[in-house]
């Protein structure tokens, strides 16, 4: 069992808020620590953060594992983990937000949502484009509904 969890500082108010006290009960110490603290060498086996510096790893010759706690692990070199065996966990907690921003997103692409508020910003009211449509839309397009259906839903 790893006996110390640090946290940088930015995230540490929610854990502190969260799960300090659930942490305690099951034996595992925490320190919470700001990034430019870090000068020394820290007993930490495992570190709750989604970046890694090449100096911070000399900083912390107990590391076992990073555990990122959200979307994305390309804040850390995974050459970096691989040599130093440390290993990376990651969670999909937030997998079913990021699908939804990322099909907001799409849709916003698609009907061009940024230019016509440019447009309406410069007083100017466009209701269709240089060819005609005012957007793409995603009506009777196929692919679309199966990703959408079987990738979102």
């Amino acid at each position: 069992m790893f006996k110390v969890i640090t946290f940088y500082e930015d995230i540490a108010e929610y854990y502190i808020k969260n799960y300090d006290e659930a942490m305690k009960n099951e034996g595992i110490e925490v320190k919470y620590i700001n990034r430019r603290d870090l000068n020394v060498k820290i007993e930490a086996d495992v570190l709750v953060h989604g970046t890694l510096r090449d100096r911070e790893i000399g900083l912390l010759p107990n590391l076992k594992a990073v555990i990122v706690p959200y979307t994305g692990l390309d804040g850390l070199k995974q050459q970096v983990m691989i040599d130093n065996s440390i290993k990376v966990f990651n969670t999909s907690a937030h997998a079913k937000f990021v699908a939804e921003r990322a099909v907001a997103l799409i849709l916003a692409v698609m009907g061009r949502v940024v230019y016509f508020h440019n447009e309406l910003n410069l007083g100017r009211w466009n209701r269709v484009n240089e060819s005609g449509n005012q957007w793409t839309s995603v009506y009777n397009k196929k692919n679309w509904y199966i990703w959408l259906w079987s990738n979102w839903m």
